[in-house]
C-alpha cells in the first residue's frame, strides 16, 4: 500500500514541477490543489482526496518514524524536494 502512496505522491509532484508550482495542498474530501504565481488551482483531473489518501501522502513524504512521531505529537516540521 505504500508504494500505491508514494506512485501518487510521485505524480503530484510531476504536476508541481510542470506548472511551476509554489506549494501543492493536499486535503480531504478535495482535489489537489496547486498555487502557481499566488492563484490556486485544483487539479480536477485527479481524483478527491479520501481520508487514507491524504494520510498515505502524508506517510510517504515524512517516511514511517517522522510520520509515527507525527501521529503521536500532533505536529513536524519538514521540507520534502
Amino acid at each position: 500500500m505504500a508504494t500505491e502512496y508514494q506512485k501518487l505522491l510521485d505524480e503530484l509532484m510531476a504536476s508541481v514541477a510542470e506548472a511551476s508550482a509554489s506549494d501543492l495542498h493536499i486535503a480531504v474530501a478535495r482535489h489537489p490543489v496547486l498555487r502557481v504565481s499566488g492563484q490556486l488551482f485544483p487539479l480536477t483531473k485527479k481524483a478527491i482526496l479520501a481520508p487514507n489518501d491524504v494520510f498515505g501522502i502524508a506517510e510517504a513524504m515524512m517516511g514511517k518514524e517522522r510520520y509515527e512521531a507525527f501521529l503521536t505529537e500532533k505536529e513536524t516540521d519538514f521540507a520534502y524536494s
